[in-house]
């Protein structure tokens, strides 16, 4: 065999295994944060007659969800309306227009994007519009990756969060096949190189676990799930307490990076403002890398007018029903104060 046959083969062999990986890991980001402390709303606890906790309610799809919160019609809650805060607020931060409390799917394509060609979504992309990149991020993804990784990164400055978890797989998944050692085009080095150089101690795996940080920074508890957990798990699990500190690091810087941007497009800069309704994973400080360095995570969500109940979901795991109501009906939920 040649020297510019085994190139190839190499090459093709490496596509393969970048393709793969990147489906496998698109997958896996069924997401639904936090980190910081997050000051624990008063949760909202039945008792039966003997005055004993009863066993928590489990909630796997929207009907359950919908005779959670019909429970509290009296309060002036309506379901179909939190429900659909929670849409909107998950589709203005690069989410699929599908209702992620319970499921995703794998395509970036939001609701918020009407059905136009590529052209038409490069007009809406330089008018600053993160679906309509987030759009063409996904369709470069197989044919243009360093292409789809600057989209991606612009969605993200346009205010998609989902955006910044597209780039840690992309990074991931290169990093997985091993296309900066091996890949047969100089081209693609150097710009594998230079992706690495950008990033955390020039390493795309360290890079690829900056961005998912960087992403639970921006999203806050209700972007963040069980699969995500576990993701972000096989990510750090290699690494070092100096690694996992200076991707903590870099991610804060990262984040303040896209706020600044975000504000010269006038975007909101973070996310301050809960959707109305969301589950969160209890205890998450526990769970995430940044809180044992000097760059811990902080809960920048205002939850001062949410309501928590424990619940568990589909799989028998524990989650937190979070409320947020406007003042006056936060008080009707917990009681008078005493």
């Amino acid at each position: 065999m040649t020297k510019t046959n085994r190139f190839t083969l190499i090459a093709t062999i490496l596509l393969g295994v970048l393709l793969y990986t990147i489906i496998r890991f698109a997958e896996d980001l069924n997401v639904a944060w936090d980190g910081g402390e997050l000051k624990t709303p008063p949760a909202i606890n039945p008792t039966v007659d003997n005055g004993q906790t009863p066993e928590l309610p489990r909630i796997a799809t929207t009907t359950d969800l919908r005779v959670i919160l019909d429970r509290q019609a009296h309060t002036g809650i309506d379901a179909s309306a939190m429900i659909a805060g929670y849409d909107a607020w998950s589709d203005a931060r690069g989410f699929t227009g599908h209702n992620r409390l319970f499921a995703a799917t794998d395509s970036d394509q939001s609701a918020a994007v009407p059905n136009v060609d590529t052209a038409g979504l490069r007009t809406l992309s330089d008018a600053g519009d993160a679906a309509a990149s987030q759009a063409l991020a996904a369709n470069r993804v197989f044919n243009d990756l360093f292409g789809a990784i600057e989209l991606y990164r612009l969605a993200a400055e346009q205010g998609s969060t989902f955006a910044l978890l597209r780039i840690g797989s992309v990074l991931a998944a290169l990093d997985t096949a091993g296309a900066g050692h091996d890949a047969a085009d100089p081209e693609q080095r150097r710009r594998i190189a230079v992706l690495a150089e950008q990033g955390v101690d020039n390493s795309l795996r360290l890079t690829a676990l900056g961005y998912v940080l960087t992403a639970i920074r921006d999203g806050g508890a209700p972007t963040i799930d069980y699969p995500l957990l576990a993701w972000l798990d096989r990510l750090q699990e290699s690494t070092t307490a100096d690694e996992r500190a200076a991707v903590c690091a870099w991610s804060e810087r990262t984040l303040l990076d896209i706020a600044r941007a975000r504000a010269r497009l006038q975007k909101p800069a973070i996310t301050t403002e809960p959707p109305p309704v969301f589950f969160a994973v209890p205890d998450l400080e526990d769970r995430l890398p940044c809180n044992r360095t000097a760059y811990p995570i902080e809960n920048l969500l205002d939850l001062t007018r949410c309501t928590m109940t424990p619940v568990r979901n589909a799989e028998d795991e524990a989650l937190d029903l979070y409320l947020c109501l406007s003042d006056s009906k936060t008080k009707d939920l917990t009681g008078p104060d005493t």
